[in-house]
């Protein structure tokens, strides 16, 4: 049986006449479901030529408000550090570009700012006494640098003139694969500790300057010059890798000292956990707060400088949108603050 076609009687080899194709396309109008009438608008467009009274215009004033500001970088800002007693002196880090590699600046708020750091780092800290200024980078370099000339005078800074620190991991003790992330200089000032990739913390010795050992040997009269020689030997230190540390399994993003006579180093990881350090028993670990902030990383650990709660209280601040206060004393939560929004700094006072 074959099967019916309509155009039987059609030749199957001739050729589709255009006008055909044309009439099949078209559309009877009794077939229309509702027919739109031409008011006679015109076409949307951005705005009548003539710019008539019917166009609406909006005029946006910016202004700048801030008392000081720094726009020397052409790419982005990796990290902010105010000086500990000096406000206006301010420390800051960041990329010149993507193929440019990264620099860092020192600028005073009131006058013209200029660059002191040929050296580009992820992050960097303050001494105490706001004499030193010590950055690490994701390249695994330490530098900690002579700001104001005070180590230079004494014949303490490296054969640069600016630094009396400088590690890179072309010194396989000190290298730490995957770069560094975090770093704290000690109360005292006697050392400082750098944090990175999994989980890696190294403690490196600082040079006592000229002031700290003037105060060393005044103490020394009174106690049989034992200051002065435990100062001599902390100048000869400068430079050595004193300890190297790890307790957690990811990186480290923040370390936090807590206020003397406590001697206790936080670092908060990736990993969700904070470690408590003891610098005064060879870097035993104290506490270890796992899952902190549950799975999410650490930004930020700081202890409250506060004589009224002793120094033992820890705040912590992660990805997860909470910040927590902590009793050091026993690794137990004080109190939560819960935030709507992913935490990367935190100030505490």
């Amino acid at each position: 049986m074959s099967s019916s076609h309509p155009h039987q009687d059609e030749d199957p080899h001739r050729g589709v006449d255009e006008n055909d194709e044309e009439e099949e396309a078209m559309l009877d109008p009794n077939d229309a479901a509702e027919e739109i009438v031409d008011d006679g608008d015109a076409a949307m467009d951005s705005g009548s030529e003539d710019g008539g009274e019917d166009e609406i215009m909006q005029e946006i004033h910016l202004q700048n408000d801030s008392a000081a500001h720094f726009d020397k970088f052409k790419d982005s800002i990796f990290t902010i550090a105010q000086h500990p007693k000096l406000q206006n002196i301010v420390a800051v880090g960041g990329s010149e570009g993507e193929d440019a590699g990264g620099i860092g600046y020192i600028f005073d708020s009131t006058p013209e700012p200029s660059p002191v750091l040929p050296a580009s780092y992820q992050t960097g800290t303050w001494s105490a006494d706001g004499k030193l200024l010590a950055t690490v980078s994701e390249d695994g370099s330490l530098y900690v640098w002579d700001v104001f000339g005070e180590a230079s005078a004494a014949g303490l800074t490296q054969d640069n003139g600016q630094t009396v620190v400088g590690l890179t991991a072309l010194d396989q003790r000190f290298a730490v694969e995957g770069g560094l992330f975090s770093v704290a200089i000690a109360p005292q000032g006697a050392f400082v500790v750098v944090g990175g990739a999994g989980g890696a913390i190294k403690v490196v010795g600082l040079p006592r300057l000229t002031s700290g050992n003037a105060a060393s040997s005044s103490k020394a009269k009174g106690k049989g010059g034992k200051a002065a020689g435990n100062a001599s030997a902390s100048a000869g230190q400068a430079g050595q890798i004193l300890a190297d540390i790890q307790a957690q399994t990811d990186g480290i993003e923040t370390l936090s000292f807590a206020p003397p006579p406590l001697t206790l180093l936080a670092a908060g990881s990736v990993d969700g956990s904070i470690a408590l350090f003891d610098s005064a028993h060879r870097w035993a670990v104290r506490r270890h707060i796992k899952e902190a902030h549950e799975e999410h990383s650490i930004v930020k650990v700081d202890f409250v400088k506060n004589q009224r709660t002793g120094g033992w209280l820890l705040t912590s601040c992660g990805m997860d949108g909470v910040v927590r206060r902590w009793d050091t004393r026993g690794g137990t939560a004080w109190c939560l603050i819960h935030l709507s929004l992913e935490v990367y700094e935190l100030f505490v006072g």
